[in-house]
């Protein structure tokens, strides 16, 4: 009987700690630094939380975040 409370326990654990990585799914963010030669760059990339650098976001799809870096980063001609 004891065995069977630890499986269930067990079980409900497992669920309990992968819910939450699950329902935290890929964020993208618009990106904006600097490079070695002093120009300012702009690039998507896939984040976590917010940092110092990100411009604009988080987004849930790569493509919204393409969009507004189009808007928010110009290409220069």
């Amino acid at each position: 009987m004891k065995s069977l409370r630890a499986i269930a326990l067990l079980v409900v654990l497992i669920f309990a700690l992968s819910a939450p990585l699950s329902l935290a799914a890929d964020q993208w963010a618009v990106i904006q630094y600097k490079n070695k030669k002093g120009e300012t760059i702009c690039k998507v990339q896939k984040v976590s939380k917010k940092t110092d650098k990100t411009v604009d976001g988080p987004f849930k799809t790569k493509q919204e975040a393409e969009k507004a870096k189009e808007k928010r980063c110009p290409k220069k001609k």
